[in-house]
C-alpha cells in the first residue's frame, strides 16, 4: 500500500513538472518571437496561397517584398501594413521607403520614397533616387532597365502641375511585351516629397 501511494505521488509530481515545463517553453518561444526587430504578428506574417485556377503568379506579397527590402540590408527594420500589403521602412535622414512586390494576374514592382519637400525642385536628385529604387529593390529585369532608360534620357514628362510631375518611360525593346514600365512620378505634399516608380509583368 505504501509503495502504491509513493508511485502515485511520483507520477503526479512528474506530470505537474512536465506541464509547467511545456508552459514555460511556450512562453519563452512567444517572447522570443516578439523580440525580433522588424517582426510582425503571426497573423500578418504571410499572405494566403494563390489558387492555381485564378492566379498566374504566386501571391505571397509579404515574402517577395521582405526579400527585396532586405537585399541591401539584412537588418532593415520595417512594419507591415496588412491592409495595403506593403512594407514601410525608416531610412537614414528621416526618409521613408514603402515597398510592395508581387501580385496575382500582374507581378508588380512598386516603390515609394518619402523625403523632404525641398527635394521637389532638385531634378537630378529625384532622378537619381528613381534609379536607386529600381536598381536596388526591383527584379525581373526592371532593376537593370529602369536605371538604364533614365541614364540615357529615355523618358518624357506626361503631366506637370505646381506640386506634381509624372513621367513615362520610352522602352525601345518591343520584343518583350509582357513587361510594362508604368514610369515614375514626383509629388510635393505638405512637408514631404514623394517619389514613385512602378513596373509590372503581365
Amino acid at each position: 500500500m505504501i509503495v502504491r501511494i509513493l508511485v502515485f505521488s511520483l507520477l503526479a509530481h512528474l506530470l505537474q513538472a512536465c506541464t509547467t515545463d511545456y508552459r514555460d517553453t511556450a512562453v519563452r518561444k512567444t517572447a522570443a518571437s516578439e523580440e525580433v526587430p522588424g517582426s510582425v504578428p503571426p497573423q500578418t506574417a504571410s499572405e494566403p496561397a494563390a489558387e492555381e485556377t485564378e492566379c498566374v503568379f504566386d501571391t505571397n506579397v509579404y515574402r517577395f517584398t521582405v526579400e527585396a527590402l532586405r537585399k541591401p540590408n539584412l537588418q532593415q527594420p520595417f512594419t507591415w501594413d496588412p491592409a495595403q500589403r506593403q512594407a514601410v521602412a525608416p531610412l537614414p535622414g528621416g526618409d521613408t521607403l514603402v515597398l510592395r512586390i508581387g501580385g496575382c494576374s500582374h507581378f508588380s514592382y512598386l516603390a515609394s520614397y518619402r523625403t523632404d519637400s525641398a527635394r521637389f525642385s532638385q531634378e537630378a536628385y529625384l532622378l537619381e533616387k528613381v534609379q536607386w529604387l529600381a536598381g536596388t529593390y526591383f527584379g525581373g529585369g526592371f532593376e537593370q532597365d529602369f536605371p538604364r532608360f533614365i541614364a540615357k534620357g529615355q523618358y518624357q514628362l506626361e503631366e506637370s502641375t505646381p506640386g506634381f510631375r509624372q513621367y513615362s518611360v520610352n522602352n525601345p525593346d518591343t520584343a518583350v511585351t509582357n513587361r510594362i514600365f508604368e514610369g515614375f512620378s514626383f509629388k510635393k505634399e505638405g512637408a514631404r516629397t514623394e517619389i514613385w516608380v512602378h513596373g509590372y509583368v503581365n
